[in-house]
């Protein structure tokens, strides 16, 4: 006669075998580590994304203060003054305002008609004198002051900028008072400099 089956109540089946067959599985704490794996692979995969932005993003701001960089010093070396020059108007806006906004006015409107005879700071947008020289005279006003240049009799009290600012940072200045004259003052003023260069 057969023996009776063991009461797998009492004995539990051991080494990971089912009960009721021959096959053996995977126990649970098993699948729960390959999820925790598979977590683990995505998280670092989204790292790695996040990584590489960051760097990438990091960069892209070091090239583009790079470039800045450079255009400033390409500006600061200029030989002529450019309206057409972004990184140059720029640093002549800062320099205008640092060294010229308390004399000839935020805005470039000067201050007023005596100034044309020698005592106030001129206007130097287009309703004043500077449309109506050349870009060389204005640099040597700005660099050695305006008394040189001045009327006989005159008194300039234009200070000279001649060992505060170098010869492109006062190209800058210009170009950006030039930037900010309108097209048609800034075609005439364009064909005083070239009859002066021609003659």
């Amino acid at each position: 006669m057969p023996a009776d089956p063991p009461d797998l109540r009492k004995h539990p089946p051991t080494g990971g075998q089912k009960p009721g067959s021959g096959r053996r599985y995977a126990p649970r704490r098993r699948r729960v580590l390959v999820e925790v794996e598979a977590k683990h692979e995505a998280g670092s995969f989204l790292g790695r994304q996040a990584k590489f932005l960051m760097i990438s993003v990091l960069f892209s701001v070091a090239i583009a203060a790079a470039w800045m960089a450079w255009d400033r010093y390409v500006a600061g070396k200029a030989k002529s003054a450019d309206p057409l020059n972004p990184a140059q108007v720029s640093m002549g806006a800062n320099l205008y305002r640092e060294h010229c906004a308390f004399c000839h006015g935020v805005n470039r409107e000067g201050q007023g008609l005596d100034a044309q005879r020698g005592r106030p700071a001129p206007a130097l947008d287009q309703s004043g004198p500077s449309v109506r020289v050349t870009d060389r005279l204005l640099f040597e006003v700005i660099k050695y002051g305006g008394q040189p240049f001045a009327a006989p009799g005159a008194k300039s009290q234009m200070p000279g900028y001649e060992f505060t600012l170098t010869n492109g940072q006062i190209w800058a200045v210009l170009a950006f008072l030039k930037n900010r004259w309108p097209e048609d003052a800034r075609a005439a003023q364009a064909a005083i400099n070239a009859k002066a260069e021609s003659d």
